[in-house]
């Protein structure tokens, strides 16, 4: 470094007069270049030397050592708070060839409390930070709970230290001076990327490693780090070879041999990858002379304006030979997010000079906010994503970065932006809050929905886990910045510590009554059914017992659920008075009305006949109930057979609006192959399609299984059975189980929702067709059962030997020990009660089916056309002809149920019958056990029958923890602890750890510690405890790893690193 050099000298004399002149400023500290180890001018080698050398190097380094360890950035010190460390590149203190570099770091925040949170976030990085050393030093991640290394795919399949690069800035910012030490010095010996054999994440590398060192570099001015990110970076250049210069997502560093993902829209390019890459080489090209990095860069931008946007919206894949997008998908969640980012922290980074990353962000911003935020019903404030012109209302975790883009955009451009866009990030910080804030565990799904029934919730299996994200605390990190409302302060700290003041044992269980209350309650939602306080308290009355009861716990505290209660748990979960008191339902009246003249639109101008226009709905179907008023249904609760007799069958319809066209229905059950289907291909059955899951209801995966597998080949087989276009049209309901993305799913297929909370006025299918099917299918139980009562040989035909499915909830099979004893019998039995009962308890899942596929296929054309006319009313006639009408047919089951020869059949009415249509209300108890079977994981879902458990030495040593933890966590009466949601459901002896489902109360880790833990979600943390001085959002930006990089024409873009012997790179 030049002695001489009278800009850097003025610099520095310029900042220390106004630190000494200023009065706000005085708290500051100065802290000069770092001593940093001694840079060897021999390439990184497995040099025995070398490696005995290292930990004298690391003890014997001067590192801010004038600072007690751990003291960075704390008031004190022998220099009134002004701490001077100064070197050589020699590792020698002080020198007259030392120009000292200023770098203003802020000390603690004036706050205690802030302080005191800030020491916890840097004991939990020195754990995590510790266990990876221990078990996983120079390998890409840790597994904390296997205590093993992990090497991530987006890495290649090579140690190649990614924690290590990650965490730098951060311990460096902490000054964990150390641990600081320890990894510059496996950076200096070992990271070498001539080594390298496997393909890597062009995008991972960039943000990762080439800016986590950038980072370093600008915070320490060593020229290791530099000169690294250098080498790497270079390495990255052969993916840019592309005739638009698009770079390739993957690149093999050995070859330079490229390519892209095959799933990304036919080997696209991705936006947030392509578009991730400006802060990082434009700054690389400003510290090394060299111009190759900006101008690939600038290349990208050029080819991105250029193209011309569907909608406005940016999508989110682009051919890199052709430059031109590919499937019409905007996301601001993955594969957009950071593209966006990086526009607005581009202009920021350049001093405010680069105007055309403005002029891109606010044009991307101003669509995305007329075409992409939302309000939900309740007024959270979310990003929906677009597919193909229509809206999925879908949120990922990685958006919850855009509150905090909103924010600085809104500061940074404030004289520009139009509309109030710090409301917006406001709206998305409380948004992403909620998400966390409607778990059992506090910690954040990976996506949460809005639908008619749910809002910030996760309603597939596949986005519930949580990997530590830093996202949401990003935002939160931003709005404190700016705002400096306490309650982003608060929420971060939730995050870690989920503090609740006296949070006691009773606080603890009222906490689980409200997550189950809340299910309850969005279940009567969306089944239309109206309910009031009263309800609402006298349900969590009984599922509060029914929790204690299901624990074990004698003697629980008293909870009777108040009207304050009943308000604050209103509040929490934005339960509306409007919502719970129906009147929702009234309000879509109108939708309803108008919605049969847009449909005759799609039909007109799709060019569709009346045989090409399909509508789908699914029903529930209680196979096995019997009515309440027969002595069967009385005999079930002293039975094992009492949950049987409510086991669940949902069954998805099908048919097009003529009836030339039913369907095969789709059948979803618990169990794969239920043993009353032994022998059977459950693949090939004849009258009906199989699918299953835990709970027997259809969800989003099956939804698109069938569309994909079922709907889409009959209905196209049909059209050319019938001489038409092979192009069809479908109807469905919002249900949550039927999946938005069908929607362009395929080319031939047209899919249209129904607007919310219409189906009962305008679904096809539920304007008698399905409860006509229900009414024929008990009609003809109730038949056989009077027939069997005369002829026993009849019986002996429909036994069959029940499933080990049926058998597990109904008991053994009935003998002669089964039969009732005379004791226990009604007066009036004979012969026939006992061969009624014979028959209903051998009736199995499959007898069901045939039943119901008998009663869907007598549905009759006319039947079918009467329904579809409310819905299409101009295409349509209201055709009586051989129409069933519901009404008679619930006469004629009334009659068959009266006509079993058995006790209280003779009791049964229209009104018995009619319940059985409706959905079966379950107890407290039996939610409780539903509830936790959905957040099964996939491995329990996937199991066919209860299989016998090996009980193992390891099994027991778990169970005993597991229960020694239940216990701390419902019997500590009276604790005023916080409970700690990363400390208890993330952290493992050696880390921290993600959850695989957040909505469980006790959740499975997934046993990764990510590398970005320590780059973004430790060090937003951090800062949000710290003084605003601490990386200045004036001095720095950040980029998508949260790697601070220094602004141009600051102090902290004006500095030299000395001058060092050119390394052998």
């Amino acid at each position: 470094m030049d002695r001489n050099d009278i800009h850097l000298w003025n610099d520095k004399k310029r900042l220390m007069e106004k630190i000494n002149n200023d009065e706000e400023l005085r708290h500051l500290r100065v802290i000069e270049k770092p001593v940093v180890l001694p840079i060897s001018s021999t390439p990184p080698s497995n040099n025995n030397n070398l490696k005995n050398n290292l930990n004298n190097n690391i003890k014997n380094s001067n590192l801010i050592n004038n600072v007690k360890k751990n003291d960075v950035g704390v008031d004190g010190g022998d220099n009134n708070g002004v701490v001077s460390v100064g070197g050589d590149s020699g590792g020698a203190k002080g020198g007259d060839d030392v120009v000292p570099l200023p770098v203003v770091q802020g000390g603690e925040d004036a706050d205690p409390i802030a302080r005191q949170r800030r020491e916890k976030v840097k004991e939990m990085v020195l754990h995590a930070w510790r266990g990876y050393k221990t078990y996983a030093w120079g390998k890409n991640e840790l597994r904390p709970v296997s205590k093993r290394g992990h090497t991530a795919g987006i890495f290649g399949r090579q140690d190649m230290g990614a924690t290590i690069v990650d965490a730098l800035d951060t311990l460096f910012v902490m000054g964990l001076t150390e641990e600081f030490n320890e990894g510059r010095a496996w950076i200096q010996y070992h990271l070498d990327f001539n080594q390298l054999r496997s393909e890597m994440s062009v995008f991972e590398t960039n943000i990762r490693f080439v800016g986590g060192l950038l980072s370093a570099f600008s915070l320490t001015g060593d020229p290791l780090f530099r000169d690294r990110a250098l080498h790497i970076a270079r390495k990255l250049l052969p993916a840019f070879d592309t005739p638009t210069g698009i770079p390739y997502a993957l690149i093999n560093v050995a070859n330079g041999i490229s390519k892209n993902y095959a799933w990304a829209s036919g080997g696209s390019s991705i936006l947030s990858e392509f578009g991730t890459l400006h802060l990082e080489f434009v700054y690389l090209s400003d510290i090394s002379g060299d111009p190759v990095f900006r101008e690939k860069v600038t290349r990208i931008r050029d080819v991105i304006r250029k193209a011309e946007r569907p909608d406005g919206l940016y999508p989110n894949y682009m051919n890199p030979k052709t430059g031109k997008w590919g499937q019409r998908h905007t996301s601001i969640g993955a594969l957009g997010d950071s593209f966006y980012e990086y526009l607005i922290k581009s202009y920021i980074q350049s001093g405010g000079k680069d105007e055309v990353a403005r002029d891109m962000y606010l044009d991307a911003i101003g669509t995305i906010t007329n075409r992409l935020v939302m309000k939900s019903v309740s007024g959270l404030t979310y990003l929906a994503e677009s597919k193909f012109n229509r809206l999925e209302h879908k949120m990922d975790h990685l958006a919850c970065f855009s509150g905090g883009m909103y924010a600085l955009g809104a500061k940074k451009l404030e004289s520009q932006i139009s509309g109030n866009h710090m409301d917006i990030a406001e709206g998305i910080a409380h948004t992403c809050h909620e998400s966390y804030a409607r778990t059992p565990t506090g910690l954040g799904p990976e996506s949460f929905r809005f639908t008619e029934g749910s809002e910030a919730r996760a309603l597939k299996s596949s986005e519930k886990y949580y990997i530590l994200r830093p996202e949401a605390i990003e935002s939160w990190f931003y709005m404190w910045r700016f705002t400096k409302d306490q309650k982003y302060r608060d929420w971060a700290w939730d995050a870690v510590l989920r503090v609740m003041t006296n949070y006691s044992y009773n606080n603890r269980l009222i906490a689980i009554v409200e997550f189950h209350l809340e299910r309850w309650i969005e279940g009567r939602f969306k089944n239309k059914t109206s309910i009031n306080g009263p309800h609402i308290t006298n349900q969590a009355v009984a599922l509060y017992n029914a929790i204690c009861k299901k624990k074990r716990i004698q003697n629980p505290p008293p909870f009777t659920a108040s009207v304050g209660w009943l308000a604050k748990f209103k509040k929490r979960f934005d339960i509306k008075h409007a919502i719970y008191q129906g009147e929702v339902a009234s309000a879509d009246i109108a939708a309803a009305g108008a919605f049969p003249a847009i449909a005759q639109d799609f039909i007109k101008q799709g060019g569709y006949t009346l045989d090409q226009v399909y509508n789908c709905d699914e029903t529930g179907l209680y196979w096995k109930r019997s009515p309440k008023s027969t002595f069967i249904h009385k005999n079930e609760k002293q039975t094992p057979g009492v949950k049987m007799a409510k086991d669940r069958l949902s069954i998805l319809f099908t048919c097009n609006a003529t009836g030339t066209h039913r369907m095969k229905p789709l059948v979803i059950y618990k169990f794969k192959k239920p043993r009353a289907y032994k022998g059977a291909d459950m693949n090939k059955l004849n009258d009906i399609y199989w699918a299953s899951n835990v709970k027997g209801y259809m969800n989003m995966v099956l939804s698109a299984e069938w569309f994909d597998n079922h709907f889409v080949p009959d209905a196209l087989r049909k059209c050319k059975e019938l001489n038409l276009d092979g192009k069809v049209l479908l109807f469905m309901d919002n249900a949550p189980g039927h999946a938005r993305y069908l929607i362009g799913r395929h080319p031939a297929v047209q899919v249209e929702f129904l607007p919310p909370n219409t189906t009962s006025v305008i679904q096809p299918l539920d304007q008698e067709i399905i409860a006509n099917v229900k009414l024929i299918y008990y009609k003809n139980i109730y038949d056989k059962m009077r027939e069997v009562t005369d002829d026993q040989e009849e019986l002996k035909v429909i036994q069959e030997e029940e499933s080990d499915d049926d058998e597990l909830l109904l008991g053994p099979k009935l003998d002669t020990a089964d039969q009732p004893r005379p004791s226990q019998q009604p007066q009036t039995a004979s012969s026939a009660i006992i061969s009624v009962r014979q028959f209903w308890k051998n009736f199995n899942v499959k007898n069901a089916i045939d039943y119901m596929t008998e009663a869907w296929k007598s549905i009759t054309n006319d039947t079918i056309k009467h329904a579809w006319h409310p819905f299409l009313p101009d295409l349509v006639s209201a055709s009586t002809g051989k129409r069933q009408h519901k009404t008679n047919l619930l006469r004629e089951a009334v009659e068959a149920a009266r006509n079993i020869p058995a006790p209280g059949s003779a009791d049964v009415d229209e009104a018995v019958i009619c319940e059985l249509l409706e959905p079966n209300e379950t107890s407290a108890e039996e939610m409780i056990e539903d509830n936790e079977l959905e957040v099964m994981t996939e491995e329990e879902k996937s199991t066919e029958t209860v299989e016998e458990k090996i009980v193992t030495a390891g099994y027991l040593s778990r169970k005993i923890t597991h229960l020694a933890q239940m216990k701390n966590y419902l019997c500590e009466t009276g604790s005023s602890e916080s409970e700690w949601a990363l400390e208890k459901h993330c952290r493992a002896e050696a880390g921290y750890s993600g959850v695989q489902n957040v909505y469980m109360e006790t959740p499975q880790k997934d046993d990764v510690q990510q590398s970005f833990i320590f780059a973004e979600t430790f060090k937003y943390l951090y800062l949000i405890f710290s003084d605003d001085s601490l990386l200045s959002l004036d001095e720095w930006v950040f980029n998508t790893e949260a790697h601070p990089l220094p602004v141009y024409g600051t102090n902290a873009f004006y500095r030299k690193p000395q001058e060092t012997e050119n390394q052998a790179w």
